[in-house]
């Protein structure tokens, strides 16, 4: 997670997370990553569609303009 505001405007805020894919001197090359429920928070959070950029993957198995929703339901089960 990152832990200070470097570069706002390309979405390296405090709080996002990542998955560090490799190492090197002054340079850390990273995944963003959203857990339940984030990618949800920062979509209600834009004002306008002009504000709004989703870079999808295609996996092959989507529709085009889809995104997978996992809920994990064992998290569910004790409540």
């Amino acid at each position: 997670m990152l832990l200070r505001n470097i570069d706002q405007t390309n979405g390296l805020c405090n709080g996002t997370r990542m998955q560090v894919r490799r190492m090197r001197t002054h340079v850390i090359e990273y995944k963003p990553v959203f857990t339940h429920g984030q990618l949800y928070v920062a979509l209600s959070r834009v004002i306008s569609k002009d504000g709004l950029r989703v870079l999808l993957q295609d996996h092959g198995h989507l529709e085009d303009n889809c995104t997978m929703n996992v809920v994990y339901s064992k998290v569910f089960e004790s409540l």
